[in-house]
């Protein structure tokens, strides 16, 4: 089975949460990783990108940044008609069950707890990347 090739935007403000997933996903095959330490900025890019081109792209996003939240960018991104396509994995250090099903009722594809500790911090990107390879898939 051939996997499409795919572009994973890292929005994440922590500068070493968002080198350790860049190195972690540019590790996998066919996939390109972006990063951006803001949500307009992933928003900004992802408005410039055809349908088309959405359909091969993911966003890992950080639910707690300054200016513009995680919630925020996931509400813009579901929100919009050309946007909505792309699937949304949600990093967090809550585990508050409130927080979680606001985030799946806002149209988070996945919410994952990120973890502090490296060793399960690299777990977290783990799952984030079998997701992505079942994506490629569809």
């Amino acid at each position: 089975m051939i996997l499409k090739p795919i572009t994973v935007l890292i929005v994440e403000d922590e500068p070493g949460h968002a080198k350790l997933a860049l190195k972690y996903f540019s590790k996998l095959e066919d996939v390109t990783s972006l990063t951006f330490s803001t949500g307009r900025k992933a928003l900004e890019y992802l408005a410039d990108k055809e349908v088309v081109e959405l359909r091969h792209h993911v966003v890992v996003l950080d639910l707690n940044m300054p200016g513009m939240d995680g919630q925020q960018v996931l509400e813009n991104i579901k929100k919009s008609e050309k946007l909505a396509i792309v699937p949304v994995i949600v990093l967090s250090s809550t585990d508050s069950e409130e927080e979680i099903s606001k985030c799946y009722a806002s149209g988070a594809n996945l919410y994952l707890v990120k973890q502090m500790d490296y060793a399960e911090y690299k777990n977290t990107l783990f799952y984030i990347s079998e997701y992505i390879q079942m994506y490629r898939r569809t």
